[in-house]
């Protein structure tokens, strides 16, 4: 996936070329082309197979991917608990002095908008709205 949301729209060619000049084990073409297909299958990617060689794009966005992926995560691993997670990393790893303030700005921001009420998103989220 990551290649194609760098070089979208690409034909299997495009994408096996680019995977294979970073990887530590290259893949046959015919592998690439049995990943994508699964992909589509899936519904991550779309495929135009009105010209040849088909041409695939992500039908999910990185951010959206990305989004779902850690809300598994947290369900599978923690329960449900983002802080758990939260609390587990930082614990676990050293923070340079940027990153603790991007934290205390995230948590300040989350306590502002936890003392003024939901906001519209928040409720759609849960149901409301």
């Amino acid at each position: 996936m990551s290649v194609l949301w760098e070089i979208e729209p690409a034909t299997a060619r495009d994408v096996l070329d680019r995977y294979n000049a970073v990887a530590e084990r290259p893949i046959a073409y015919t592998t690439a082309m049995t990943l994508l297909t699964r992909m589509v299958e899936k519904g991550a990617l779309r495929v135009d197979r009105s010209r040849q060689p088909f041409v695939f794009s992500a039908a999910v966005s990185r951010d959206r991917m990305l989004s779902q992926r850690v809300r598994d995560f947290v369900d599978q691993f923690f329960a449900g608990s983002a802080a758990d997670l939260a609390v587990r990393l930082v614990e676990q790893q050293t923070l340079t002095d940027d990153e603790v303030r991007r934290l205390e700005a995230l948590i300040e921001k989350h306590r502002t908008r936890s003392t003024h009420g939901p906001s519209s998103s928040d409720a759609e989220r849960k149901g409301g709205v």
